[in-house]
Order: structure tokens, then C-alpha cells, then sequence
């Protein structure tokens, strides 16, 4: 069995922008009113595609 599971991709095509680009957005303008620790991690959808070729080889 293998498991891919992606939390938080994105892209240059992020068109609204999705909800996980407006996060890093507002991020970057200082426009967050908290901060929340978490464990959310942000990858490149680039990235997300290669691992999910590699991973359905695998299975």
C-alpha cells in the first residue's frame, strides 16, 4: 500500500487564489490577524505530480 497524501500544494495557476494561497498571500502582507502553530506543510504542485507518478509505480 502506498499513501499520498499533499496538504497544502501550490502553483503558478492558483487562479482565485485557493484558500491555501491566500494564506501564504496574506502572510506576506502582514494581513494575518493570529498565528496558529501548526503542522501544515506547502509544497510545489510540481512536486505533488512527481510523487504521485512515482508512488502509483510503486504500487
Amino acid at each position: 500500500m502506498v499513501v499520498v497524501n499533499p496538504t497544502a500544494p501550490v502553483g503558478p495557476w492558483d487562479v482565485k487564489p485557493t484558500p491555501t494561497g491566500k494564506v501564504i498571500l496574506d502572510f506576506l502582507k502582514a494581513k494575518m490577524p493570529a498565528y496558529v502553530k501548526t503542522g501544515l506543510n506547502f509544497v510545489d504542485v510540481s512536486d505533488v505530480v512527481e510523487g504521485h507518478i512515482l508512488a502509483a509505480k510503486k504500487v
